[in-house]
């Protein structure tokens, strides 16, 4: 059965309210966690392998870490399930991926719990008056761990690293590398160890190496977690344009935009290239998703998108002179900062096309021959990077200082446009 597409909300989620519904999440992810301890106390109350009530229960909660790795894996399937319901598209993940995860949604989850079971049962049977009796038990973990692997690595291959290439190739070559060194060296001692129980300290030990390796296989990077300043020499994530496939509707485009790619079209002759889903230029943690739109003579692509800290869509015009970019937007910040290159000018939201046409061409130098890129999404990744870095810098090193210029030069307006439009360069030092 297929999935519901994603919801697209009226209004823009509150920080609290993703807040308070993550916390929800996180706290009845833990649900298999007391289930798996509970069934833990009942097992072992029923055999009669441990004494006492309190010894029996003392066993059991020494589980929690082992389905504690289940825990994880209901969090972040939780998580992206919660994620596409709301329509936030905070996770990084495509839109394929999501409808896969979410029709196999119940047989995933039921591999997850089996595998934290079949370790937990490891622990329990060792407790057996002869343990020697269930060593068929030993090698139901490992071939399950197995599978249960191979699909998170599936799913970042797949479906994440496609959005955040930073997560493919290599780096999803050394992640599985060392999930698998790691599990092979812990499985190896723990497969060949005597039949005998385990000193009682071990076990949440044990629990915990689980947890790690099924964290370390199931990444779940956000616009909050993907964007970390730190070191210099850290490197940056790629937050990618994609250009959305034709005939596949598109709920994360509104019928305004689709009004607004009309007009444009009947009033001035663009042409559309691609529905396409980016990064917000003046804030690349913020994704926004509309069309993409050539100017009949080719001199400037017009983006008409519908961002997430926007309810309304805007336009952005594009035009690509000598090397840099001359950028006119009604998005509606005329004090973002842009690193070298970028040349930026903010006009009125309710501009007549034709004014905002006429302002973009004044914006850019005068006879000079401007053709966009074909297709123009290299382009476009290119700025979105440039401002990544540029934003990078600017957190860890404050702008303002004695020595230093200040970083947003304010030029007059063009000539021939509006007082309330702004022209903002930066000289990315």
């Amino acid at each position: 059965m297929s999935p519901e597409p994603r919801a697209v909300p009226a209004t823009p989620a509150s920080p609290a309210e993703k807040i308070t519904a993550t916390f929800t999440l996180g706290i009845g992810s833990n649900f298999t966690t007391m289930a798996g301890v509970l069934a833990a106390w009942i097992f072992l109350t029923r055999t009669g392998w441990v004494d006492g009530f309190w010894k029996q229960l003392f066993q059991a909660f020494l589980l929690a870490p082992v389905f504690l790795g289940d825990a994880m894996n209901a969090y972040v399937l939780g998580r992206i399930a919660l994620d596409t319901r709301r329509g936030w598209d905070d996770v990084q993940i495509t839109d394929e991926g999501r409808r896969a995860l979410s029709r196999m949604h119940y047989p995933w989850r039921a591999l997850s719990i089996a595998t934290s079971a079949s370790l937990a049962a490891i622990f329990l049977v060792s407790l057996a008056p002869d343990p020697a009796a269930f060593a068929w038990v030993r090698y139901v973990f490992p071939t399950l761990l197995f599978f249960h692997a191979a699909r998170c690595l599936y799913t970042i291959r797949t479906y994440v690293s496609p959005r955040l290439p930073s997560f493919g190739g290599a780096a999803l070559f050394k992640r599985a590398m060392l999930a698998y060194l790691a599990g092979a060296l812990w499985l190896g001692w723990l497969l060949t160890r005597p039949h005998a129980p385990f000193v009682w300290w071990s076990v949440p030990l044990h629990g915990c190496a689980f947890f790690l390796i099924v964290g370390w296989l199931q990444p779940l990077p956000s616009k909050f977690s993907i964007f970390q300043p730190g070191g210099s020499g850290r490197k940056l994530p790629k937050l990618v344009v994609e250009p959305l496939r034709a005939g596949i509707s598109q709920p994360a485009i509104s019928g305004d935009v689709r009004g607004e790619e009309a007009r444009w079209q009947s009033e001035h002759g663009f042409v559309t290239i691609s529905d396409v889903r980016m990064p917000l230029l003046e804030m690349p943690l913020f994704e926004a998703a509309g069309t993409a739109l050539a100017a009949p003579d080719n001199a400037s692509l017009l983006l008409v998108l519908q961002a997430e800290v926007r309810s309304r869509p805007h336009c952005t015009l594009i035009s690509w002179v000598d090397g840099k970019a001359f950028v006119t937007t009604n998005f509606g910040s005329t004090t973002s900062r842009f690193p070298a290159g970028i040349t930026y000018l903010s006009r009125q939201p309710d501009e007549t096309p034709a004014s905002f046409l006429a302002a973009h061409r004044a914006a850019c130098p005068a006879g000079t021959d401007t053709t966009i890129p074909q297709p123009p999404w290299a382009a476009l990744q290119a700025m979105v990077e440039a401002m990544i870095v540029f934003l990078h810098r600017e957190i860890q090193v404050p702008a303002a200082g004695p020595h230093q210029e200040a970083p947003l030069q304010a030029c007059k307006p063009v000539e021939g446009t509006s007082a309330q439009a702004t022209i903002a360069e930066v000289t990315d030092k």
